[in-house]
């Protein structure tokens, strides 16, 4: 087997090989570096990755296959440092960044998606990589819609909640495919353990800006209905979903309207001292300096806001998807 491999695929002159073929065999030089190929095999015999170094770093194309034999990706590296053309699942596209988080390394595309993931033991790499087996083209393809993420945010009671769901019928309707995110089910199931602190506030969005990034990468529209009354939290989740997929939208009504017709009881309460953190009362409610829509709520039925939320969506070319051309 050595000698069958050495024919096909022999290690730089000053490297010697070591490993067991259909295993994993590396070239390694006197110094314990390695240099040259190393080739790993999944147990049906299929090969796993093929690794090119240089000097102990990766350097070179560096590509890896599914067990059916599909190549999953294909990275090209100069003395260690992620360099130039990445192709994954077969679609070529371009490595955005990579980051070093202690024993990992995590390349990520452009927007945002998580291309590959490198994780090191004991000073060894094991490869794990993340393919995005359908890109948003995959997904995109016969729906008329474009990822995005309409987060409402306004004062309890505003009406946020209301416009999310007949919105949502809307699109349905349409043919859109849409999820919604509420701030009150969230706290039902996935945020259930999180209070109102300050802390947990932003942690509650914080998850509910990554199930939206997560829902976005798969071609779905979504919105969001949350009071989110710090600037900071709306801004962190714009960073999260993407700030070309996020769009603010403003419920905006007076806290007297609010607190005039609230049946939820939590304004009596909160002025009875009993709930202390009720945005408007036991903390401020940051309204957004630019959102991309605000709608008077108070004058402003469901289906009129949802009128005005498709046409906001219509103007953006989101749905319907309106494809970019070259000028």
């Amino acid at each position: 087997m050595q000698e069958w491999w050495n024919n096909t695929n022999p290690c730089p002159p000053n490297a010697t090989l070591t490993g067991t073929p259909g295993k994993d065999v590396r070239c390694i030089k006197s110094d314990g570096t390695q240099h040259g190929r190393q080739t790993v095999w999944f147990n049906n015999g299929q090969i796993a990755q093929e690794l090119n170094f240089q000097e102990g770093k990766r350097h070179g194309r560096n590509i890896t296959w599914n067990e059916d034999g599909k190549k999953a990706t294909e990275v090209h590296y100069a003395a260690g440092e992620l360099h130039g053309a990445m192709i994954v699942c077969g679609e070529p596209t371009r490595i955005h960044r990579d980051e070093r988080k202690g024993d990992r390394i995590i390349g990520w595309y452009e927007d945002g998606q998580k291309a590959e993931e490198i994780i090191f033991k004991d000073g060894k790499p094991e490869h794990t990589s993340f393919c995005r087996r359908l890109s948003l083209t995959h997904y995109q393809h016969g729906k008329e819609q474009g990822p995005a993420t309409l987060w409402l945010t306004g004062l309890v009671g505003a009406g946020k909640t209301a416009i999310a769901y007949t919105l949502e019928q809307h699109l349905f309707d349409l043919g859109a495919a849409v999820l919604v995110l509420d701030g009150e089910n969230l706290r039902l199931g996935v945020n259930r353990e999180l209070g109102f602190t300050d802390s947990e506030r932003a942690e509650h969005l914080r998850r509910a800006a990554e199930i939206a990034r997560l829902a976005n990468d798969s071609g779905l529209l979504v919105i969001c209905a949350f009071a989110s009354p710090s600037a900071a939290s709306r801004q962190l989740a714009a960073e999260i979903i993407g700030s070309d997929r996020f769009l603010e939208i403003h419920a905006k009504a007076s806290l007297e309207w609010c607190e005039q017709h609230d049946t939820s009881g939590l304004y009596a309460r909160a002025r009875k001292g009993l709930l202390d953190d009720l945005p408007g009362i036991g903390i401020t409610y940051e309204p957004p300096v630019n959102p991309a829509l605000t709608i008077d709520t108070p004058g402003t039925t469901p289906d009129a806001a949802t009128t005005q939320i498709l046409d906001l969506l219509r103007d953006r070319g989101i749905f319907p998807l309106r494809e970019s051309k070259p000028v």
